[in-house]
């Protein structure tokens, strides 16, 4: 069974990315502090995260279960970009987190996805 960190080479020339739907990533967060020593750093991760809520680039986030980490849901024009963003995220910045950054491209969708998060509509709600 291959490992689940591993990725494998795909010939892209015949995908056809969305011209409409913008690059999507997940990110891993794994705590390298102490959860409580995490937690005193909580809200200024808030307020990192409500910043990219309100700019279009986060979709969804949480805690890991069990508690060890989080995952954020994102999208970006590119990998750098989010890696720019993510560099300024106090959890980053203080050494509290390490990131693991998975992009991915989106191929399949539920319906009413593309009208919720495509990019001309980046900081509309649905």
């Amino acid at each position: 069974m291959p490992n689940m960190t591993t990725s494998s080479v795909v010939d892209q020339k015949d995908v056809q990315i969305s011209p409409v739907l913008p690059t999507l990533f997940v990110v891993i967060l794994r705590y390298v502090w102490s959860l409580d020593a995490v937690l005193a750093l909580r809200p200024k991760h808030v307020e990192f995260l409500n910043a990219h809520y309100a700019d279009g680039t986060f979709i969804v986030s949480g805690p890991q279960v069990p508690r060890t980490g989080g995952v954020i849901l994102a999208r970006a024009n590119s990998r750098a970009e989010l890696v720019a963003i993510l560099a300024n995220d106090p959890f980053h910045k203080e050494g509290a987190a390490e990131y693991q950054v998975f992009e991915f491209m989106v191929n399949k969708v539920m319906d009413g996805f593309v009208e919720c998060f495509s990019r001309d509509k980046k900081t509309e709600r649905c």
